[in-house]
C-alpha cells in the first residue's frame, strides 16, 4: 500500500518547530521534546512527557493561567497550593501559615480567573478560598470547617466536600459539592451561592432531568463550554452529564445504566470508570482524566468519545497516544494559548504534559 508523502505545509512546520527546538536552552533540547514536536506538525497522536518537578504528594487537581502558562498545583496531603513556572520552577503558593485560623486541608480543586486569581476547593474545611495575584488569601465562600447545604453570599453558604470548580466569566462559578451530590453556582461580586442542580436534600442517584429533579452520586470534576454548558464528571455512576443553559441534566458521554468500563464510542456507547477531573478546549472538547482506567478521554461536542492518551493500565510511561501510560490521573486542565493539556496524577505524583491532544 503506498504511504502518502508529508505535505509541504507539514514539511516546512516541521522545520521551523525543529529550529525552535535547537534554540532553546540544552536541557530542553531532548528526543522527547522533538518526537512531541514531530507529532504536532504532522498532525499525528497526542505526546505525553513528564515535567521535570518533583515534592508533590497526592496532587489532585491542577489550574493554568493560559496569560503566562504558570501552572497552580493542589498538593493535596502536603495541604498547599504550589506553583510551577517554566515548566521546571516549584514553589509553594500558600500553605497553613498563610491562611491564619483557617487552615488548608486537603485541597482538592482548583481554577484560575482572567484576572489572575486562583481558586481553591479547600475540600476537608468546606468552603472555597480565594487567593489573589499578589498572594493575599481568604474565604470566598462557605464556613470555616463547617459543612452543610445552605445557599446564601459568601460565607454564609455551605459546602461539604466541594472538589471541582470552573471559573466563569463575570464573578461566575460551577462548583461539584461532592458529599452534597450537588451542583453549585457562584454569582456576582458578593459570591452568592445557589443551588443549580440535584438534590436539594443532597439525596444521591442517577436521574436525569431538570435542574434539581436531577441526581449525581459523588460529582466531582466540572467544567463549561463557549455556550454556557455545564458538564459534570459524575464519579461514581461513571458517565458525564451536561447540564444546558435551561438547566435540563443529561447523560452526555457513559452507559446510562452506570455501569463502568473503558469502551470509546458515542454517547451512552462509551465507557468510563471513574471519570475525576475535566477541562475544555477552545473547540468545546471536553477532556476527561478517567482515574480508574487511569487515561485521558476526549469528547467532543457531538459526543464522540476517543483515549487520547493511557491504556488502561497504572504506569508512568512518556510516549505517544495509548503507548503512554498513567497513574491514577486526577487533575487536568487546559492551556488556551500553547494548546496543551497538564495532568496531575495522584498514584504517582507526577505532573505529565500532552503535546496535541
Amino acid at each position: 500500500m503506498a504511504h502518502q508523502l508529508p505535505t509541504k505545509s507539514k514539511i516546512l512546520s516541521l522545520f521551523l518547530i525543529i529550529l525552535l527546538i535547537e534554540c532553546q536552552p540544552q536541557e530542553k533540547n531532548d528526543q522527547v521534546s522533538l518526537l512531541a514536536a514531530i507529532a504536532l506538525a504532522s498532525g499525528t497522536t497526542s505526546v505525553v512527557t513528564t515535567l521535570s518537578v518533583s515534592g508533590f504528594s497526592k496532587p489532585e487537581a491542577i489550574g493554568v493561567n493560559s496569560a503566562d502558562g504558570t501552572l497552580y498545583v493542589a498538593d493535596t496531603t502536603n495541604k498547599q497550593i504550589k506553583k510551577i513556572t517554566k515548566e521546571t520552577e516549584v514553589t509553594v503558593f500558600l500553605d497553613t501559615n498563610g491562611l491564619a485560623s483557617y487552615p488548608l486541608n486537603n485541597p482538592e480543586g482548583i481554577c484560575v480567573d482572567a484576572s489572575g486569581n486562583v481558586f481553591v476547593n479547600n475540600t476537608k474545611n468546606h468552603n472555597i478560598i480565594r487567593i489573589t495575584s499578589a498572594g493575599s488569601a481568604s474565604i470566598y465562600a462557605g464556613g470555616n470547617a463547617v459543612s452543610g447545604t445552605t445557599n446564601g453570599a459568601g460565607t454564609t453558604a455551605r459546602f461539604f466536600e466541594p472538589e471541582g470548580i470552573f471559573c466563569g466569566s463575570s464573578n461566575t462559578f460551577y462548583v461539584a459539592d461532592v458529599d452534597n451530590n450537588q451542583i453549585r453556582k457562584i454569582s456576582d461580586t458578593a459570591a452568592n451561592v445557589t443551588l443549580y442542580a440535584g438534590s436539594s436534600a443532597g439525596t444521591s442517584g442517577f436521574i436525569n432531568g431538570q435542574s434539581t429533579d436531577a441526581r449525581f452520586y459523588n460529582p466531582k470534576g466540572i467544567t463549561a463550554d463557549s455556550s454556557g454548558n455545564v458538564f459534570v464528571a459524575d464519579n461514581l455512576n461513571h458517565v458525564i452529564r451536561k447540564i444546558s443553559t435551561a438547566g435540563d441534566v443529561t447523560t452526555f458521554a457513559g452507559s446510562s445504566a452506570g455501569t463502568a468500563g473503558n469502551v470509546d464510542g458515542t454517547g451512552t456507547a462509551a465507557r468510563f470508570n471513574k471519570p475525576y477531573a475535566l477541562t475544555i478546549d477552545s473547540s468545546n472538547n471536553v477532556y476527561v482524566s478517567d482515574s480508574s482506567n487511569h487515561s485521558i478521554r476526549k469528547i467532543t461536542p457531538a459526543g464522540v468519545v476517543t483515549t487520547v492518551a493511557g491504556n488502561g493500565v497504572a504506569g508512568s510511561a512518556d510516549g505517544s497516544g495509548t503507548a503512554a501510560s498513567f497513574n491514577d490521573p486526577r487533575g487536568i486542565t487546559y492551556d488556551s494559548t500553547n494548546k496543551v493539556i497538564y495532568v496531575s496524577c495522584a498514584g504517582d505524583n507526577k505532573i505529565r504534559k500532552i503535546t496535541n491532544p
